[in-house]
Formats: C-alpha cells, structure tokens, sequence
C-alpha cells in the first residue's frame, strides 16, 4: 500500500474526502486516487471573521527538503569527455558532461521525461534513451542525440507503452537500444529492442520476446555487426538471465552459465564480453568466448553489481553495492585483472546512510568513471561520481538536480496559546514518506527535531501533546513484506524514541492508526482501523511506558477519531455498519453511545464527559456533518451553509463547552479546494473568512482559547508541488 503524499491521513479522511469529491467527475484525481488542485504560493494574509473574533492568517513555514536522485549511467569517449544520465525524481531528468577537471549540467529538450542509457562515440556524437512524457496518457520511448552542442530528440519509433533502458553505439551510423513494452490488458512486460542505422530507428524482433515477462537492461556493440543485450525474465516463480546477440542482421538467443538477473554487460571486441548482475543476494559475472558463456569467480560479499566496462576480456571494473553490518548500502567496486576478481576500496560519501554505483565506463584500463547515489541523512538520495586513475578512486564533485519540496501537515496539538507541534510528512527522492514535525514558539515555526526516518515509508496521522515536553504522534508504517501496520513515537522532550505496538488481531495486512488523544501523559488512546478480519475498529492506550491494546465492540467497522477530556474519559467516533459509531471509554472498557443517522463522522473533541462535538460529511443540500452529545443523547447540528460547492470537515477543536471550531475543506465545480472554517458560540455555527491561499486544505485545527486557534494542512503551489500550510487566529 502507498500513501500519496499530501493526502488526509486518516483513513476516515480519505473516505470522507472521496464522498465529497463524488460527482465531480474524474478530473483532477490521480492514478493513486489522490487529489491534484491547481494553486500559488501563499503569503501572509489578512482575514476577517465573524464580528468580535481574531483573524485568521497564514504563518510562513520553514522550507521543506526537496527530493534529487543519483545518476544512471555514464559513457566516456575519451579521459576528458563523458556524460552521464540520471532521473531525479519529481522533476526533469538531469544530463551533465565531464571535460576532464569538472562535470556541468547539459540541458535537455523539455519533452524528456527520464533518461536512463547514454553512448557516446566521441564529443561530437553521444545517443541517451529513456522515456518521453506521456502521449494520452501512455508511455512512449524517447532518443536523444547529442551533436557537439546541443541535444535533440530524434525521431523514434512511437510505440505505445514503451520505455528504453539503455543505448550502445558503435559508431555515428549504428546503434541498438533496448527496454521494454507493457502489454497493459495483461500487465506484463516484454523485452523491445530498436537499431539506428544512421537514417532511422527500425524495431528489431526479439525471438520469444512475445513469450517472455521480462525487459532488457543493458547493451553493448564492439562493431554494427556485434552487439550484445542482456536482461532478465521473470518465470518459475525467478528472474532469469536474457541474454541477445545482434549480427547486424537479426537477434539470437544465447545460453547464459550464471542464473538471475543481467545487470550489466560489457563487450570490448567481437568475439568477447563480460556480463554482471546479482542472485538473490550475491553478485555473479560471467564471460563470453565467441562461442559459450562461462561463470566467473567473485570475492564473497553480500551484494550485487549494476554495471561494467572492460577495455579486454581480461581487464573490467565492475560497480554496484555490498551490504554493511547495519544493513545499508555501501559502494563496490571490482577489478578484474586476467581471470581474478578483486574488491577495489572506494571511498563513501560523507554523512551518507546508504549508497551505491550504477554505471561505470573505463577508456583505458588505468582510466574509469563511476555513477550512481547515495542517501544522506534525510533520506534524500544525491548524485555521486568517483574517478579511478589507476590506483585509487576519488570522488568528484557532481551537479545535483532537485526536485520541489513535496510535503503535508495532516495533525497539530497545541499546549499552549504559544506552544503548538504540527505533525506531518515530506517525501524523498525514492518517493519514500518520512515523518516533519515542526514547532510553534508564539513567533514562528521551526523544524523540530522529527521521528526518525525508517527503511519503509511512516504515513503520520495525529499528534496530541499533553504538555510542552510530551507528544504521541501515530500512523501507519509499509513493512518489507507489503504490509501496512500501526505506528507510534512518544517526544520525551529530546527525542523521538519508536513506540513497540502489539500486533492487531488477525494478522492484518492493512491496519492503521488514524488519531490519537492524551488526557494526561500517562493516559493516551489512539484509534484506526484494522482489515485483518473483514474491517475493525482499532485502539491501544499508552500509559506512560507501554502500549496496550483496547478492542472495541465487534460491531465497530472503523475509528476515525478520539478525544479524551480526562485520563479516564475518552470518546472515540466511527461507524457502523448502518449508521455512525461513538465509544466512550473510562479506563477499563469501552460502551456504545447511541447514535443515529448516517454522516461520515471523522473527528471528535471533549471538552467533559458531558460536552463533546463531532464533524464529518454527510449527503444532502448540507455536506457539512455536526453532531453534539450532552451526556446522553447525540444531536444533530445546523452548520453554516458552505460555499456552492461540495464539502466536509475535517477536524474540530473546542477550546470550551461552548467554544468550537472545525475546518475542512469545500470544492468546486472547477475542481479547485478552499479551505473551511467555521466557530461554533454555544448555540450557532458561524462561517469564517480563510486567508486566501489559493487551492489548499485544512486537516487538522487546536484551540486554547476560543478566538486562539492553530489550523494545519497543506497547499498547491503548481503541479506537483506540495507544501506544508499552516493558519493561526488569535
């Protein structure tokens, strides 16, 4: 399960935001079934609200990291010319030259998309492939060629779904590209492969590629008439070397000698190459003779390699990564010198978690480049490059291309009217989610120091403070396996130590915690779902050291929020399986308090045992959903009419008995989000006036006073940026 990033966390959020968004049509919302608005960039602004209260504005907000990635491939023609490739992610692909002492970025034709291969025959002439930007919604390939100034595309073969993995030139008037092409009613992949003759790309057919769930991944051409492409298919249940030889003529299939995937292939003369890839987790090579391939003997590492280059048979560095004691991804580096295999040192990049070599090109054999990234401290993957001269490898200083912060708030709890924690993510280079949390001082907002970053992307939902040196943040956390589970970290005041969850009942594969509300430090409740059985309300309580799991009434389907006015009275809010569900909670057990109707009810806040108002959607003229308990009896609430558009909220905080206020979200006809805010003054619901900050969501809202409220979310500022948004009144 993914999360998009800059989504309500919540999964009764998420179920809400679809009941409003219905009956919009399609526009707009994303293969992952996110929304996309359009919007600006938000300054500070003025609001007015309703006579008598504080108006609302925008808190500038620290910037968030931006995603970059690392580099692909590299193709020298000489000591003092190489390009090499790479795709960071969220934006355009990056391309950059070396002249011998520095790299520098080369631009690019807008039209790429990514670039993964690149061949370069001499400075004049260098092809990359990849992939161009979608034609009616449908991949297609895209060549560049690279005439001494400039890059243009050239025409190519436009087949449909279709991505290009790598290129090898042997000359200006003969080269052969490979990759793949989805059959998309199936979903399987098939090896492609298309040879430049100098005039025009023309396919070339690949014996059993229609047969195959597979793809190309690397090529090498010693002459137009030899050129060897190598892979892997998927079958029995494991990958499995291709390996095809070009005559200038026609494709053949070859017999490999090692199993798994072919990462890397390099062919320095006609009757010879050497391929490299990885089983499981070992590396393995092997070398062809003209004739038969025959498995090579590596040093035992645990790792894999991604690519080489040979000048002979007998002379390749091979490039890819090992795995240290931690864990983590090292640099790797092997040197073959007649028939033995030896690890080179290679020095890793400073303040680096993990790394790893992609592609590698040696012009002699004293002389090689090496690609690839790695990922620092903040999850942010950069581009690397280390030159070897022969006796060492040294790194060298390599452009970086990053792409837009991508973040979101989806939870705040306020301490104090000047001690406010906002919780929330923001996505690195591998599209993974890492927890942000970021701290109000009365003044500004500052990144505070956040729960540690995992393997696996953490989706926050709600954070609750019950005083300025104590927070629970929860959510939800992927697993290696695919599995979706809780998630929670305790702030102790310095630190964010992860909370041990008891597993959910029935070996869930999704479960998720969705809000969490702390009547004392000692006392917390925090509430999801779980799908391991059919779906059910999830709850665990925290007393202070550990967690506990609170399984509520069988009946209840879901969770979606809790407030606890006491250490031991909480209610929590849901559904049913006819109608909404809240649970009130002493301690000891949970009791169904009845309900009626049918709204989507995502968020509660108590302010006594007797005194609790819950918001949500709910269908009809007024989407907006109010419900108030008094200590006996649920009751519905008028709202204020919201803009002519569909909406819902998101979120309530009630500072007092009679104190209230909710935010949402409202959207229109043209698919553009406003946020709302609405007061509640013990006896009617009021609408506020939102800064203007163009297409943007509030998530989540805390109040310590009635006209002293902090609201939390995240706005568009041009596609598909994302950043956290933040709105205080009072």
């Amino acid at each position: 399960m993914n999360f998009p990033t800059g989504r309500a966390r919540r999964a009764g959020k998420r179920f809400a935001l679809v009941a409003v968004l219905a009956g919009l049509g399609s526009a707009g919302i994303g293969a992952t079934g996110s929304w996309a608005p359009d919007a600006q960039a938000a300054t500070v602004l003025p609001a007015t609200g309703r006579a008598g209260a504080a108006a609302w504005s925008v808190q500038p907000t620290p910037r968030i990291p931006a995603p970059a990635g690392g580099l692909s491939r590299v193709s020298c023609s000489s000591a003092t010319f190489c390009v090499a490739v790479g795709d960071p992610p969220l934006t355009r692909p990056l391309a950059a030259s070396w002249n011998g002492t520095a790299w520098r970025r080369m631009p690019i034709p807008a039209a790429t998309q990514e670039l993964a291969g690149v061949s370069c025959t001499s400075p004049s002439f260098c092809v990359a492939a990849g992939l161009g930007h979608p034609v009616n919604a449908t991949p297609t390939p895209l060549i560049l060629a690279w005439n001494g100034s400039r890059w243009a595309v050239q025409p190519s073969l436009s087949i449909p779904s279709t991505q290009l993995t790598a290129v090898s030139c042997a000359s200006p008037t003969a080269c052969l590209a490979v990759g793949d092409t989805t059959n998309v009613i199936v979903s399987v992949d098939h090896p492609l492969a298309e040879v430049w003759n100098g005039q025009r790309w023309s396919r070339v057919t690949v014996p059993g590629g229609s047969q195959l769930n597979g793809s190309f991944g690397d090529v090498s051409c010693s002459a137009a008439t030899a050129c060897t492409a190598a892979g892997g298919y998927h079958k029995g249940g494991r990958f499995n070397p291709l390996i095809e030889r070009w005559n200038g003529t026609g494709l053949s299939a070859q017999t490999a000698s090692q199993p798994g995937t072919v990462a890397g292939i390099s062919c320095p003369q006609d009757n010879g190459c050497v391929a490299v890839g990885h089983v499981g987790s070992s590396a393995v090579a092997q070398v062809w003779d003209g004739t038969t391939w025959t498995a090579m003997t590596l040093p035992k590492l645990v790792g894999g390699l991604d690519g080489v280059s040979c000048t002979a048979v007998t002379a390749c560095t091979a490039v890819g990564s090992t795995v240290a004691s931690n864990g983590n991804a090292l640099l790797l580096a092997e040197a073959l010198t007649g028939t033995t295999w030896k690890v080179q040192f290679t020095p890793q990049p400073s303040r680096s978690i993990s790394s790893s070599f992609s592609g590698v090109s040696c012009v002699s054999a004293p002389e090689c480049m090496a690609v690839g990234g790695y990922e620092n401290q903040g999850q942010q993957v950069l581009s690397l490059d280390e030159e070897w001269d022969g006796t060492r490898w040294t790194a060298q200083s390599v452009p970086n291309l990053q792409g837009p912060p991508q973040g979101s708030f989806s939870g705040v709890s306020c301490a104090g009217p000047s001690v406010c924690t906002a919780l929330g993510s923001y996505q690195t280079s591998g599209s993974v989610n890492v927890p942000l949390t970021e701290a109000w001082d009365g003044t500004r907002w500052a990144i505070h120091r956040s729960p540690p970053p995992a393997a696996f992307p953490i989706n926050p939902a709600g954070i609750s403070c019950p005083a300025t040196t104590s927070c629970v943040a929860v959510g939800a956390q992927q697993t290696l396996q695919e599995r979706t589970l809780p998630w929670a970290a305790v702030w102790d005041g310095s630190h964010w130590p992860a909370a041990q969850l008891p597993p959910p009942p029935g070996n869930p594969v999704v479960a998720e915690l969705t809000s969490v509300s702390c009547g004392s430090a000692t006392l917390c409740v925090a509430v999801g779902l779980d799908q391991g059985n059919g779906q059910d309300g999830l709850a665990y309580a925290w007393d202070g050291t550990k967690w506990t799991l609170i399984p509520p009434p069988s009946s209840t389907t879901n969770l979606e929020g809790v407030s606890c006015s006491a250490a031991a009275s909480c209610v929590a809010v849901g559904g049913i399986s006819s109608s909404w569900a809240a649970l009130s909670w002493d301690g000891h057990a949970w009791k169904a308090q009845p309900t009626s109707g049918s709204p989507s009810i995502v968020a509660v806040s108590c302010t006594g045992p007797a005194a609790c108002t819950a918001v949500g959607t709910q269908g009809g003229s007024q989407p907006l959903a109010v419900e108030r308990w008094d200590g006996s009896t649920w009751t519905a609430q008028q709202a204020a009419p919201p803009p002519p558009a569909q909406a819902g909220f998101q979120d309530v905080s009630c500072a007092t008995a009679t104190a209230c206020t909710a935010v949402g979200f409202s959207a229109s006809a043209s698919n553009k989000l406003s946020p709302i805010i609405q007061s509640w003054d013990g006896s009617t619901w009021v609408s506020e006036q939102a800064p203007a900050t163009g297409s943007s969501v509030l998530y989540a809202v805390s109040c310590t006073a009635p006209d002293v409220c902090t609201a939390v979310g995240e706005q568009k500022y041009g596609t598909p940026k994302l950043a956290p948004l933040a709105e205080h009144s009072g």
